[in-house]
């Protein structure tokens, strides 16, 4: 066999290998989707979709530190299914066709800057392996449609500058930072390299400004239309959101995420092996140009450094805006061996261990169909506690909206809430810091995390159940005394449940119910609290 053809066959091969993992990769989400324990964030996420469809309007109604537009967008679809907590599982499959979307955006920008669209999915394959980051991929999450539109702006900016893809590029970043600003740093440092590079072709610098003005002027119309057609201010929202938020968040101290990032590389050699070669074959070819490819590129990459070091809070949601924007320098990854035989070896060779890797998460996700961790996105963390998959714990919400009428509220952070009922406050949760320590007193979303505020919903809608997991960290400070107290108090209007879905959690729940809950739950029978 000649070197064309030894070449040709190695070409044909990591394709093939690279296309059966990016397979099997799928097969792992859709595990996921149905196993993944529906989280914190994922419940958050739900429960605010739920308020919009029903008219209930944040920062009037409720306080929510989340940026509704992408709620707006989906409230419609939620509007087509009946009441059942089974429609988590539609949102999930289509964050999942959404991941598949900005695989697809990358692979096209691979193929267009290094005619390699397979191996530029190497990073994100390997990503899926991850049992914390594969599952954040396919929860219901507002990030991931800030990530489409993010990677839809960062792929344009790789491209020779014009007026029309500066302006589509600038929709799609603000579109993006409306969303949720996560994407922010890369997408705002890209930018900078991309009208950089821009000067320095000698291109038109008034009409491209001018289509990066009208473009997100474009985005911006379109959002706050969208936010008019619900009666919602965006600049409200923006305040909430996009100020308040990210001022909590700057003010969590779990270490830099940078540190966590690197942690990540170590752990995962092969996915920093691939990330490293990408940024290296990148740099030798943006140490011969200077064009938007080099140029936006390093912003991007600047910007990266900026949001790791900024940060110091490593959920999934701040970790994948470093993943998603280094995966676009994947394309590059085989620059640093050259056009030659080594590199097409060497690239096979990737592709087996990658689609090994990739396989053996299948049989480890399938086990999850038994007991799977509830308080980690992965599958096996130190310390995590067990309880149903996510369809098991659906059929349980599903049960416990029979048991708990429309029109009642409840109290329940996260394990035990059904999605569908209103809570008794204004607040879906609170965090530490406590927005109420970040709120002006005078700012009347303040209201919302006052005792009195509190107090004043126990009186005039008494909870169908109380669930005192996680409300001495996750309700605003005080609250939780004020409900021990309110149990005292009315001892005899509730009745002790064990709950299903995990059984060390006990919970409150009204005695009028009792017959109900004894009818859908026979196994867990309530019973007097003690004097």
């Amino acid at each position: 066999m000649d070197k064309e053809k030894t070449a040709l066959w190695l070409d044909k091969s990591s394709r093939f290998l690279i296309t059966a993992a990016a397979v099997a990769a799928l097969c792992v989400l859709v595990l996921q989707i149905l196993v993944h324990f529906p989280y914190y964030d994922e419940s958050m996420h739900m429960r605010q979709l739920w308020r919009i469809s029903i008219g209930m309007k944040p920062g009037v109604d409720y306080f929510s530190s989340y940026p509704a537009l992408a709620y707006l967008f989906l409230s419609p679809v939620l509007n087509l299914f009946p009441e059942t907590a089974y429609v988590l599982l539609v949102f999930r499959f289509i964050s999942l066709f959404v991941f598949i979307a900005v695989a697809a955006l990358i692979a096209c920008h691979g193929q267009r800057v290094a005619k390699d669209w397979a191996g530029t999915l190497l990073p994100l394959i390997l990503l899926v392996s991850f049992n914390d980051i594969g599952s954040f991929f396919v929860e219901f999450s507002i990030d991931h449609y800030a990530a489409l539109a993010a990677v839809g702006a960062m792929v344009l900016l790789f491209q020779e500058p014009d007026v029309r893809k500066a302006a589509l590029a600038s929709a799609l970043a603000f579109l993006s930072m409306i969303i949720t600003p996560k994407y922010a740093f890369p997408v705002f440092f890209g930018f900078l390299g991309y009208l950089s590079a821009a000067y320095l072709a000698d291109k038109n610098m008034k009409k491209l400004i001018a289509g990066v003005a009208a473009g997100g002027a474009a985005a911006t119309v379109l959002a706050a239309l969208v936010f008019w057609a619900y009666d919602l201010s965006l600049l409200g929202n923006i305040k909430t959101s996009h100020l308040l938020a990210p001022k909590m968040v700057m003010q969590k101290d779990w270490g830099y995420l940078a540190l966590r990032i690197r942690d990540k590389f170590r752990q995962e050699p092969l996915y920093g092996a691939i990330v490293v070669l990408g940024v290296a074959g990148w740099a030798m070819r943006s140490f011969r140009n200077r064009d938007a490819v080099s140029l936006a590129g390093a912003g991007m990459l600047l910007g990266v450094a900026v949001h790791c070091f900024a940060i110091k809070f490593f959920l999934e949601q701040y970790q994948a805006p470093v993943y998603i924007t280094l995966a676009l320098f994947s394309p590059f990854a085989f620059y640093v061996f050259g056009r030659n035989m080594a590199s097409k070896v060497i690239k096979t060779a990737f592709s087996v261990v990658v689609l090994i890797t990739v396989i053996v998460q299948i049989p480890a996700s399938n086990k999850e169909f038994d007991r799977t961790v509830m308080n980690f996105r992965g599958a096996f963390e130190p310390g995590g506690e067990l309880g149903p998959s996510c369809v098991k714990a659906l059929s349980y919400y599903d049960k416990l909206l029979t048991v708990i009428p429309k029109e009642e509220r409840i109290v329940a952070i996260w394990f035990n809430n059904p999605l569908f009922r209103r809570e008794i406050t204004g607040t879906l949760g609170d965090d530490r810091p406590s927005f109420a320590e970040i709120i002006e007193k005078d700012d009347p979303l303040h209201r919302f995390f006052e005792p009195e505020y509190l107090k004043t919903g126990l009186a005039s809608y008494p909870p169908a159940l109380i669930d005192f997991f996680m409300l001495h960290d996750n309700y605003p400070p005080t609250w939780d005394k004020i409900l021990d107290d309110y149990l005292i108090k009315n001892r005899d209007r509730y009745r002790v449940v064990v709950s299903p879905v995990n059984s060390k959690r006990k919970m409150a729940l009204r005695a009028d119910l009792a017959d109900r809950w004894k009818t859908i739950f026979p196994d867990f029978p309530p019973y007097p609290f003690s004097p």
